[in-house]
């Protein structure tokens, strides 16, 4: 590897070390189950034998969104509205833990009754 490219690399590295340093824990956390939902997600198509590019793409896609809602949401906590970009991370953090659930039910993965039930009410549409 060149030495430019190697210095690059680096750089960037750092960057992003830095900025990962600064994020709060919710973000962070959203981060992290963000991709093991992608994940799980890649697994269980790959699994059923129906993994679409397209779909990931989407998928993706979507969490990116979620992701600027998320960080729009924190930059406004600091100017005016306290509370709102934990609340909304909070939020995400929460559906991002049931479809990963979710996956894990889909694959066969033994999961609690009661949350076994929960999902199911989830899918169906019905009120908590």
């Amino acid at each position: 590897m060149s030495e430019w490219v190697s210095t690059t690399l680096k750089a960037i590295g750092a960057a992003v070390a830095l900025w990962w340093g600064d994020l709060p824990a919710l973000i962070k956390l959203l981060l992290l189950l963000q991709s093991a939902d992608v994940l799980a997600g890649a697994i269980e198509a790959w699994s059923r034998r129906t993994l679409n590019s397209r779909a990931m793409r989407q998928g993706l896609a979507r969490k990116a969104v979620v992701l600027l809602i998320v960080l729009v949401c924190h930059a406004l906590e600091g100017a005016w509205l306290h509370g709102i970009g934990a609340a909304v991370a909070g939020w995400y953090v929460v559906y991002e833990l049931l479809s990963l659930l979710e996956h894990a039910a889909n694959m066969g993965v033994p999961i609690p009754a009661f949350l076994k039930a929960r999902l199911e009410r989830l899918k169906e549409g019905e009120p908590e």
